[in-house]
C-alpha cells in the first residue's frame, strides 16, 4: 500500500463521518421544525436521493407585513449609461459600433483626429482611442440605422502625419 492508498482511507473515513454527523444535525433539525421549534405550522417532508437527502418545506412564517426591501440609492438610477461600444480593426480599416437608442441622427456629431474619435450627441459625449493612427479619416463613412451607428474608417499603407487636423465625418 502506497502512502497516497492511505491518505485517500483516511479521506474517506473522514467524509463518512462528516456525512453521518451533517445528517444526525438535519434529523435533529426536521425534529425541531415539526414538534417544538416552530410548532404544527409546518409541514416537512424528507426526498432522498442516491447521495442526497432533501427537505421540502410548507407553511407560514408567522410575519403579519412583508420587511420593506432595501432603497436603491437615487445617484445609482441617475447616472448615465455609457453606450455599448465595440472597436474592430481589419485588414484595411477600422469599424466603431456603439449603440444610441435614443439619438436623433441629426444630433450625432462625429469627428476624428490624432488617433482618436469623438462622438456627442445632445446627451453624451465621449472620445475612443483608435487601435492606429494610420488612417484616411477623408474616406471614412458612418451610418446610423436602427439606433446603432457605425463608423468604418479605411487605413493609410503609408503613415502621413495630420496632428492637429480634425475631420468631420458625415453621417448617411
Amino acid at each position: 500500500m502506497t502512502d497516497f492508498d492511505d491518505i485517500f482511507n483516511e479521506m474517506d473515513v473522514f467524509y463518512k463521518k462528516l456525512m453521518k454527523k451533517l445528517f444526525k444535525e438535519i434529523d435533529e433539525l426536521e425534529k425541531t421544525i415539526n414538534g417544538q421549534g416552530v410548532g404544527n405550522e409546518w409541514k416537512t417532508r424528507s426526498i432522498k436521493t442516491t447521495h442526497k437527502k432533501n427537505y421540502l418545506g410548507e407553511g407560514t412564517t408567522g410575519l403579519t407585513e412583508i420587511p420593506e426591501l432595501p432603497q436603491v440609492p437615487r445617484y445609482v438610477t441617475e447616472e448615465p449609461l455609457e453606450p455599448l461600444t465595440d472597436i474592430i480593426e481589419e485588414k484595411g480599416q477600422v469599424k466603431i459600433c456603439m449603440e444610441l437608442p435614443a439619438a436623433d441622427k441629426n444630433d450625432i456629431k462625429l469627428t476624428v483626429s490624432d488617433g482618436y474619435a469623438e462622438i456627442k450627441t445632445k446627451n453624451f459625449q465621449k472620445s475612443i482611442r483608435l487601435p492606429t493612427k494610420r488612417l484616411v479619416v477623408e474616406k471614412a463613412f458612418a451610418t446610423y440605422r436602427n439606433g446603432v451607428l457605425q463608423v468604418t474608417i479605411p487605413k493609410a499603407k503609408l503613415f502621413f502625419d495630420r496632428s492637429g487636423k480634425k475631420h468631420v465625418i458625415e453621417l448617411t
